[in-house]
């Protein structure tokens, strides 16, 4: 005869045991998500270039962003994905620690062919050479 002294931690057990190769079969499924999104771009990036896209950004932005895009015709595409997450990144910041009322976003290309981004003076970065 089972009492339910033992069959209660039985069943708890059995229960803790489906629950651990639940949360381990959704860890899984995330990393693989992870994998898919990490080489997906926005649309707008690719579609259209980094002007659209930085625009949008600065639509969606927390703060007003003042945007200021100075680049002739459209770079390699590693430069515009690099560019495009610097200044996303930098919005995100802006917003979430510097505590700012507004940003200002300055991207520019030079002869050399290399692209840089500046957000107001939280962050400052620069893709160059890359195709």
């Amino acid at each position: 005869m089972w009492r339910a002294a033992t069959v209660a931690p039985m069943c708890v057990l059995y229960g803790a045991q489906r629950l651990d190769g639940a949360v381990a079969e959704v860890n899984d499924v995330l990393e693989g998500l992870r994998e898919i999104a990490h080489g997906i771009h926005p649309a707008i990036l690719t579609e259209g270039g980094l002007r659209p896209a930085l625009r949008a950004l600065a639509r969606r932005s927390a703060v007003p962003v003042s945007l200021d895009v100075q680049v002739p015709g459209r770079p390699p595409e590693a430069v515009e994905i690099a560019a495009y997450y610097a200044v996303s990144e930098a919005l995100t910041n802006v917003a979430k620690a510097a505590h700012a009322s507004a940003a200002e976003v300055e991207v520019a290309a030079d002869d050399g062919g290399s692209t840089s981004a500046t957000t107001g003076a939280v962050a400052r970065t620069s893709a160059a050479g890359l195709a």
